[in-house]
């Protein structure tokens, strides 16, 4: 991996959209990702920001340009769904991971839940979103703070190297989806754990479903980012475990890394 400087500024920040508009959102972002644009990317979150706390459908949209006029204009289908709030601007390239800071703050209980999914789809954010409601419903209003979150980022450079070409699992042309959940209850660690596996099974239920309306195969790439007590390694690393194994052979053969998601060379 090779890290290069970005010393100027891009386009970035949130755009929030109401629920009704969900169907002409996520179409709209299918448009923008069709593109394979290597200077853009997006985040969709499912949230419910202050002051009012309900639930709402938020962008943060990003393009690798000064030029204003020009990201406003890769992100137009967005943009003319109808936003109830734009605070998308150009910005410091170094601000713009603080954009969802509001939902990594420190304190209370957290689990973080991450997997790979391929279809951009009302359906799976149309049922992100109800489950979402469902959970606040449960939780209460001080566990307002947890998220749904799909990460659109340009894979085109990374999948230059085939999947089973390394030990990292995380390469194609499919989304990320990350659960941050916060609540302050220790008697509610049970339900967040199995609800947070319940959405993921039933999520996956709709992928697999589109897939075949598609008469396409789902194939799941491993996403080891963020991962709940009890994952297997098996889960998240996928079909890159054996070649995960012959490098842990080579280097770690006691062990000494072990923690997260530990893996035996002797399996």
């Amino acid at each position: 991996m090779q890290c290069h400087p970005h010393p100027g500024k891009c386009f970035g920040g949130l755009v929030v959209f109401a629920p009704d508009k969900l169907v002409p959102l996520v179409n709209a972002l299918n448009t923008i990702w069709d593109r394979k644009d290597p200077k853009v990317a997006f985040i969709l979150a499912i949230a419910a920001p202050p002051p009012a706390f309900q639930p709402a459908l938020i962008v943060a949209p990003f393009v690798d340009t000064t030029d204003e006029a020009e990201a406003r204009s890769t992100f137009a289908e967005l943009f003319a769904v109808g936003p109830v709030a734009d605070h998308a601007q150009i910005h410091a390239y170094t601000e713009q991971n603080k954009i969802t800071d509001p939902i990594a703050t420190h304190g209370d209980r957290k689990y973080m839940k991450g997997f790979a999914f391929r279809y951009l789809n009302p359906a799976i954010v149309d049922y992100t979103l109800q489950e979402y409601v469902t959970f606040l419903k449960i939780m209460g209003s001080d566990e307002a703070g947890s998220a749904a979150v799909i990460e659109g980022h340009p894979y085109g450079k990374m999948c230059d190297v085939p999947i089973d070409a390394t030990a990292f699992a995380n390469r194609g042309d499919y989304f990320n989806f990350t659960l941050p959940v916060r609540w302050k209850n220790p008697d509610k660690d049970e339900f967040v754990r199995d609800w947070t596996k319940t959405f993921t099974s039933g999520l996956k239920v709709i992928e697999n479903r589109i897939a075949e309306e598609r008469k396409e195969k789902v194939i799941y790439g491993g996403y080891a980012n963020m991962d709940m007590p009890g994952d297997k390694a098996a889960d998240a690393f996928k079909s890159n475990l054996p070649r995960l194994k012959e490098v842990k052979k080579k280097w770690d053969p006691n062990g000494r890394f072990n923690k997260w998601f530990p893996i035996s060379v002797q399996a």
